[in-house]
Protein backbone atom coordinates (compact mmCIF):
# COMPACT_ATOMS: atom_id res chain seq x y z
CA UNK A 1 0.00 0.00 0.00
CA UNK A 2 1.30 3.48 -1.01
CA UNK A 3 1.34 5.63 2.05
CA UNK A 4 2.14 9.12 0.65
CA UNK A 5 -0.41 12.19 -0.06
CA UNK A 6 -1.82 12.49 -3.55
CA UNK A 7 -0.05 15.10 -4.64
CA UNK A 8 3.33 13.64 -4.00
CA UNK A 9 2.67 10.38 -5.61
CA UNK A 10 3.74 10.53 -9.37
CA UNK A 11 0.77 11.15 -11.95
CA UNK A 12 -0.61 8.47 -14.10
CA UNK A 13 -1.84 8.56 -17.02
CA UNK A 14 -3.97 6.12 -18.51
CA UNK A 15 -4.64 6.49 -22.22
CA UNK A 16 -7.85 4.95 -23.40
CA UNK A 17 -8.59 4.31 -27.09
CA UNK A 18 -11.52 3.77 -27.77
CA UNK A 19 -13.77 2.90 -31.08
CA UNK A 20 -17.63 1.49 -31.50
CA UNK A 21 -17.36 -0.15 -27.56
CA UNK A 22 -20.85 1.31 -27.00
CA UNK A 23 -21.02 -2.33 -25.10
CA UNK A 24 -18.00 -1.88 -22.77
CA UNK A 25 -17.27 1.50 -22.49
CA UNK A 26 -19.12 2.12 -19.20
CA UNK A 27 -16.78 -1.26 -17.58
CA UNK A 28 -13.49 0.02 -18.96
CA UNK A 29 -14.48 3.51 -17.69
CA UNK A 30 -15.98 2.38 -14.40
CA UNK A 31 -12.95 0.22 -13.51
CA UNK A 32 -10.51 3.37 -13.99
CA UNK A 33 -12.29 5.64 -12.03
CA UNK A 34 -12.25 2.88 -9.07
CA UNK A 35 -8.66 2.43 -9.43
CA UNK A 36 -7.07 3.11 -5.79
CA UNK A 37 -4.36 4.24 -7.03
CA UNK A 38 -5.38 8.43 -6.68
CA UNK A 39 -3.23 10.35 -9.01
CA UNK A 40 -4.30 9.33 -11.82
CA UNK A 41 -5.46 11.06 -15.24
CA UNK A 42 -7.72 8.93 -17.64
CA UNK A 43 -7.51 10.16 -20.96
CA UNK A 44 -10.03 9.20 -23.76
CA UNK A 45 -9.19 9.43 -27.19
CA UNK A 46 -12.48 8.54 -29.35
CA UNK A 47 -11.33 7.48 -32.77
CA UNK A 48 -14.55 8.83 -34.38
CA UNK A 49 -16.97 6.39 -33.09
CA UNK A 50 -20.44 5.88 -35.30
CA UNK A 51 -21.93 4.31 -32.41
CA UNK A 52 -22.78 5.83 -28.95
CA UNK A 53 -19.34 5.81 -27.05
CA UNK A 54 -18.29 9.22 -27.71
CA UNK A 55 -21.81 10.23 -25.53
CA UNK A 56 -20.96 7.65 -23.02
CA UNK A 57 -17.75 9.14 -22.70
CA UNK A 58 -18.87 12.56 -22.55
CA UNK A 59 -20.81 11.80 -19.82
CA UNK A 60 -18.68 10.24 -17.51
CA UNK A 61 -16.15 13.37 -18.28
CA UNK A 62 -19.14 15.46 -16.33
CA UNK A 63 -19.07 12.66 -13.78
CA UNK A 64 -15.48 12.50 -13.03
CA UNK A 65 -12.72 15.29 -13.15
CA UNK A 66 -10.12 13.35 -13.75
CA UNK A 67 -11.43 11.59 -17.32
CA UNK A 68 -10.23 13.96 -20.51
CA UNK A 69 -11.50 13.38 -23.71
CA UNK A 70 -10.29 13.92 -27.09
CA UNK A 71 -11.66 12.93 -30.33
CA UNK A 72 -10.70 12.80 -33.84
CA UNK A 73 -11.96 11.43 -37.42
CA UNK A 74 -10.89 7.82 -37.79
CA UNK A 75 -7.19 7.22 -38.00
CA UNK A 76 -6.45 3.63 -36.43
CA UNK A 77 -5.33 2.86 -32.99
CA UNK A 78 -1.82 3.20 -33.82
CA UNK A 79 -1.96 6.88 -34.35
CA UNK A 80 -4.34 7.65 -31.48
CA UNK A 81 -2.07 5.86 -29.08
CA UNK A 82 0.80 8.00 -30.47
CA UNK A 83 -1.48 11.58 -29.54
CA UNK A 84 -1.86 10.10 -26.26
CA UNK A 85 1.81 9.54 -25.28
CA UNK A 86 2.23 13.15 -26.83
CA UNK A 87 -0.27 15.04 -24.85
CA UNK A 88 -0.32 12.74 -21.48
CA UNK A 89 0.49 14.88 -18.30
CA UNK A 90 1.47 12.10 -16.21
CA UNK A 91 5.14 10.36 -15.60
CA UNK A 92 4.12 7.03 -15.93
CA UNK A 93 1.84 6.13 -18.66
CA UNK A 94 -0.47 3.01 -19.33
CA UNK A 95 -2.81 1.67 -22.35
CA UNK A 96 -6.29 0.49 -22.07
CA UNK A 97 -8.66 -0.70 -25.07
CA UNK A 98 -12.25 0.54 -24.76
CA UNK A 99 -13.14 -3.23 -24.38
CA UNK A 100 -11.32 -4.11 -21.23
CA UNK A 101 -11.69 -4.02 -18.00
CA UNK A 102 -8.17 -2.83 -15.19
CA UNK A 103 -8.10 -4.30 -11.62
CA UNK A 104 -8.97 -2.26 -8.68
CA UNK A 105 -5.66 -2.20 -7.60
CA UNK A 106 -3.68 -2.97 -10.73
CA UNK A 107 -2.22 0.76 -11.21
CA UNK A 108 -1.34 1.29 -7.62
CA UNK A 109 0.80 -2.06 -7.44
CA UNK A 110 2.93 -1.03 -10.89
CA UNK A 111 3.94 2.41 -9.38
CA UNK A 112 4.58 0.90 -5.87
CA UNK A 113 7.16 -1.51 -8.02
CA UNK A 114 8.65 1.15 -10.27
CA UNK A 115 9.39 3.58 -6.79
CA UNK A 116 10.89 0.66 -5.21
CA UNK A 117 12.73 -0.15 -8.60
CA UNK A 118 13.41 2.85 -10.54
CA UNK A 119 13.04 0.50 -13.77
CA UNK A 120 11.48 2.05 -17.19
CA UNK A 121 8.57 -0.17 -17.04
CA UNK A 122 6.62 -2.96 -15.42
CA UNK A 123 4.57 -5.74 -16.40
CA UNK A 124 1.91 -7.82 -15.27
CA UNK A 125 0.26 -10.44 -15.22
CA UNK A 126 -3.29 -10.56 -17.70
CA UNK A 127 -6.52 -12.64 -17.46
CA UNK A 128 -9.31 -12.96 -20.01
CA UNK A 129 -12.33 -11.95 -19.48
CA UNK A 130 -16.11 -12.52 -21.04
CA UNK A 131 -19.57 -12.24 -20.29
CA UNK A 132 -19.45 -14.93 -17.68
CA UNK A 133 -16.39 -15.34 -16.27
CA UNK A 134 -12.26 -14.45 -16.31
CA UNK A 135 -9.37 -17.02 -16.74
CA UNK A 136 -5.35 -16.97 -17.14
CA UNK A 137 -4.39 -15.81 -20.47
CA UNK A 138 -2.36 -18.64 -21.79
CA UNK A 139 0.87 -16.93 -22.93
CA UNK A 140 1.38 -14.62 -19.21
CA UNK A 141 1.20 -18.16 -17.44
CA UNK A 142 4.56 -18.59 -19.59
CA UNK A 143 5.98 -14.98 -19.77
CA UNK A 144 5.22 -14.00 -16.14
CA UNK A 145 5.46 -16.46 -13.19
CA UNK A 146 6.57 -14.74 -10.42
CA UNK A 147 7.48 -10.62 -8.90
CA UNK A 148 11.04 -10.02 -10.61
CA UNK A 149 12.43 -6.38 -10.23
CA UNK A 150 15.10 -4.65 -12.40
CA UNK A 151 15.89 -7.24 -14.53
CA UNK A 152 14.92 -7.31 -18.95
CA UNK A 153 14.30 -9.48 -21.37
CA UNK A 154 17.82 -10.75 -22.05
CA UNK A 155 17.87 -12.54 -18.76
CA UNK A 156 14.25 -13.04 -19.24
CA UNK A 157 13.47 -14.17 -22.64
CA UNK A 158 10.66 -15.75 -22.09
CA UNK A 159 9.40 -12.36 -21.74
CA UNK A 160 8.87 -12.47 -25.76
CA UNK A 161 5.73 -14.41 -24.95
CA UNK A 162 3.93 -11.19 -23.60
CA UNK A 163 4.14 -8.42 -26.59
CA UNK A 164 0.64 -6.68 -25.75
CA UNK A 165 0.74 -2.77 -23.96
CA UNK A 166 -1.67 -3.13 -22.01
CA UNK A 167 -0.63 -4.38 -19.05
CA UNK A 168 2.13 -2.48 -18.66
CA UNK A 169 3.21 0.67 -17.00
CA UNK A 170 5.78 2.88 -18.95
CA UNK A 171 8.17 6.16 -17.74
CA UNK A 172 6.54 8.10 -20.50
CA UNK A 173 9.98 10.23 -20.59
CA UNK A 174 11.70 6.83 -21.41
CA UNK A 175 9.05 6.52 -24.34
CA UNK A 176 10.06 9.92 -25.65
CA UNK A 177 13.43 10.02 -25.15
CA UNK A 178 14.11 6.67 -27.30
CA UNK A 179 11.49 7.36 -29.61
CA UNK A 180 9.25 4.30 -28.85
CA UNK A 181 6.19 4.62 -30.55
CA UNK A 182 3.93 2.83 -32.64
CA UNK A 183 3.63 1.98 -36.38
CA UNK A 184 1.01 4.08 -37.85
CA UNK A 185 0.88 2.31 -41.44
CA UNK A 186 -0.70 -0.73 -39.66
CA UNK A 187 -4.27 -1.19 -37.89
CA UNK A 188 -3.57 -4.54 -36.43
CA UNK A 189 -0.69 -5.86 -34.66
CA UNK A 190 0.98 -2.34 -33.79
CA UNK A 191 1.76 -3.26 -29.98
CA UNK A 192 4.02 -6.23 -31.30
CA UNK A 193 7.41 -4.48 -32.38
CA UNK A 194 6.61 -1.15 -29.74
CA UNK A 195 6.98 -3.74 -27.23
CA UNK A 196 9.68 -5.34 -28.55
CA UNK A 197 11.64 -2.21 -28.93
CA UNK A 198 10.86 -0.85 -25.17
CA UNK A 199 12.03 -4.39 -23.83
CA UNK A 200 15.26 -4.64 -25.79
CA UNK A 201 15.92 -0.69 -25.36
CA UNK A 202 14.78 -0.54 -21.10
CA UNK A 203 17.93 -0.51 -18.40
CA UNK A 204 15.76 -2.30 -16.54
CA UNK A 205 12.18 -3.77 -16.04
CA UNK A 206 9.98 -5.25 -13.76
CA UNK A 207 7.75 -8.31 -13.55
CA UNK A 208 5.06 -8.61 -11.32
CA UNK A 209 2.48 -11.24 -10.87
CA UNK A 210 -0.37 -9.19 -9.46
CA UNK A 211 -3.18 -9.33 -12.18
CA UNK A 212 -3.28 -5.98 -13.80
CA UNK A 213 -5.57 -6.42 -16.84
CA UNK A 214 -8.77 -8.66 -17.83
CA UNK A 215 -8.46 -8.95 -21.78
CA UNK A 216 -12.02 -9.11 -23.12
CA UNK A 217 -12.98 -12.18 -25.32
CA UNK A 218 -16.10 -10.72 -27.15
CA UNK A 219 -18.84 -13.38 -27.13
CA UNK A 220 -21.82 -11.07 -28.25
CA UNK A 221 -21.22 -11.36 -31.88
CA UNK A 222 -19.37 -8.17 -32.70
CA UNK A 223 -15.53 -9.74 -32.64
CA UNK A 224 -12.37 -8.52 -32.44
CA UNK A 225 -9.77 -7.88 -34.70
CA UNK A 226 -7.40 -10.08 -32.36
CA UNK A 227 -10.20 -12.94 -32.49
CA UNK A 228 -10.86 -13.08 -36.09
CA UNK A 229 -8.50 -15.85 -37.55
CA UNK A 230 -9.92 -15.85 -40.82
CA UNK A 231 -9.07 -12.64 -42.41
CA UNK A 232 -5.70 -12.67 -44.23
CA UNK A 233 -5.62 -9.11 -44.46
CA UNK A 234 -5.17 -9.10 -40.33
CA UNK A 235 -2.83 -12.51 -40.60
CA UNK A 236 -0.04 -10.50 -42.95
CA UNK A 237 -0.32 -7.52 -40.73
CA UNK A 238 0.64 -10.06 -38.06
CA UNK A 239 3.64 -11.34 -39.37
CA UNK A 240 4.85 -8.35 -40.98
CA UNK A 241 4.83 -6.92 -37.27
CA UNK A 242 6.07 -9.89 -35.99
CA UNK A 243 9.35 -9.42 -38.70
CA UNK A 244 9.35 -6.10 -37.34
CA UNK A 245 9.71 -7.02 -33.78
CA UNK A 246 12.61 -9.75 -34.74
CA UNK A 247 14.20 -7.36 -36.93
CA UNK A 248 14.40 -4.51 -33.81
CA UNK A 249 15.95 -7.84 -31.96
CA UNK A 250 18.26 -8.78 -34.47
CA UNK A 251 19.10 -5.04 -34.19
CA UNK A 252 20.76 -4.61 -30.63
CA UNK A 253 23.44 -6.45 -29.03
CA UNK A 254 23.68 -9.78 -26.61
CA UNK A 255 20.23 -10.96 -28.06
CA UNK A 256 21.05 -14.65 -29.10
CA UNK A 257 18.51 -16.05 -26.47
CA UNK A 258 16.15 -13.35 -27.24
CA UNK A 259 15.91 -14.03 -30.56
CA UNK A 260 15.96 -17.88 -30.40
CA UNK A 261 13.00 -17.85 -27.58
CA UNK A 262 11.35 -15.56 -30.42
CA UNK A 263 11.58 -17.59 -33.09
CA UNK A 264 10.46 -20.55 -30.95
CA UNK A 265 7.31 -18.38 -29.77
CA UNK A 266 6.50 -17.45 -33.71
CA UNK A 267 5.58 -20.70 -34.52
CA UNK A 268 4.93 -22.06 -31.39
CA UNK A 269 1.77 -19.44 -30.65
CA UNK A 270 1.71 -16.81 -33.45
CA UNK A 271 1.31 -19.10 -36.28
CA UNK A 272 -0.30 -22.20 -34.44
CA UNK A 273 -3.30 -20.36 -33.34
CA UNK A 274 -4.17 -19.97 -37.15
CA UNK A 275 -2.65 -23.71 -38.14
CA UNK A 276 -5.97 -24.28 -35.47
CA UNK A 277 -8.90 -22.78 -37.37
CA UNK A 278 -8.65 -24.79 -40.74
CA UNK A 279 -12.24 -26.48 -40.06
CA UNK A 280 -14.22 -25.20 -42.69
CA UNK A 281 -12.00 -23.31 -44.66
CA UNK A 282 -11.78 -23.05 -48.18
CA UNK A 283 -9.65 -25.07 -50.46
CA UNK A 284 -8.49 -21.18 -51.38
CA UNK A 285 -7.67 -19.72 -48.05
CA UNK A 286 -5.70 -23.09 -47.77
CA UNK A 287 -3.88 -22.44 -50.76
CA UNK A 288 -3.44 -18.72 -49.87
CA UNK A 289 -2.29 -19.64 -46.29
CA UNK A 290 0.13 -22.58 -47.08
CA UNK A 291 2.06 -19.63 -49.82
CA UNK A 292 2.36 -16.83 -46.46
CA UNK A 293 3.55 -20.31 -44.34
CA UNK A 294 6.01 -21.09 -46.59
CA UNK A 295 7.47 -18.10 -47.66
CA UNK A 296 7.84 -16.92 -43.45
CA UNK A 297 9.73 -20.39 -42.37
CA UNK A 298 12.36 -19.48 -45.70
CA UNK A 299 12.45 -16.21 -44.13
CA UNK A 300 12.96 -16.81 -40.50
CA UNK A 301 14.27 -20.30 -41.05
CA UNK A 302 13.28 -23.86 -40.29
CA UNK A 303 15.55 -24.72 -37.16
CA UNK A 304 12.51 -23.46 -34.28
CA UNK A 305 10.23 -26.07 -35.88
CA UNK A 306 12.49 -28.87 -35.01
CA UNK A 307 13.31 -27.75 -31.28
CA UNK A 308 8.73 -27.65 -30.70
CA UNK A 309 7.61 -31.15 -29.35
CA UNK A 310 7.03 -33.44 -31.65
CA UNK A 311 3.18 -33.21 -32.22
CA UNK A 312 3.85 -29.74 -33.55
CA UNK A 313 6.76 -30.66 -35.81
CA UNK A 314 3.85 -33.29 -37.10
CA UNK A 315 1.12 -30.69 -37.62
CA UNK A 316 3.34 -28.20 -39.40
CA UNK A 317 5.22 -30.95 -41.89
CA UNK A 318 1.69 -32.27 -42.37
CA UNK A 319 -0.16 -29.20 -43.57
CA UNK A 320 2.47 -28.02 -45.46
CA UNK A 321 3.43 -31.43 -47.14
CA UNK A 322 0.01 -32.02 -48.10
CA UNK A 323 -1.03 -28.72 -49.43
CA UNK A 324 2.10 -29.18 -51.49
CA UNK A 325 1.16 -32.28 -52.89
CA UNK A 326 -2.29 -30.76 -53.64
CA UNK A 327 -0.72 -28.32 -56.08
CA UNK A 328 1.79 -30.47 -57.33
CA UNK A 329 4.70 -28.53 -56.10
CA UNK A 330 7.03 -31.18 -55.49
CA UNK A 331 10.01 -28.82 -54.98
CA UNK A 332 8.18 -27.13 -52.10
CA UNK A 333 6.45 -30.92 -51.50
CA UNK A 334 11.04 -31.96 -50.82
CA UNK A 335 11.67 -29.11 -48.73
CA UNK A 336 8.94 -29.25 -46.49
CA UNK A 337 10.41 -33.22 -45.77
CA UNK A 338 13.66 -31.98 -45.50
CA UNK A 339 12.05 -30.03 -42.53
CA UNK A 340 12.14 -32.96 -40.16
CA UNK A 341 15.39 -34.49 -41.23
Amino acid sequence: MLEVQKDKLPKVTAIVAAYNVEYYIEETLDSLVNQTYPNLEILVIDDGSSDDTLNLVNYYASKYSQIKVMTQQNSGIARTRNKGIMVANGKYITFVDGDDVVPKNAYEKMVESLLISDSDMVSGFVKHINSTHTYPAGMFKVAIKDTVRQTNIRQHPELVYETTVWNKMYRRDFLIDHNIFFPEDRAFAEDIPFTMMAHMTARTVDIISNTVYFWRIRDRGDVSATQDRANLDFFDQRIEMLLLARNIILSKSETDNVLKSFDFKLFDHDLNIYLQMFENRSESFLLKFHQRIVRLVRQVGEASIKTMPLNKQIYYFAFLTLISQHIGDTSIEDWTKHLLN
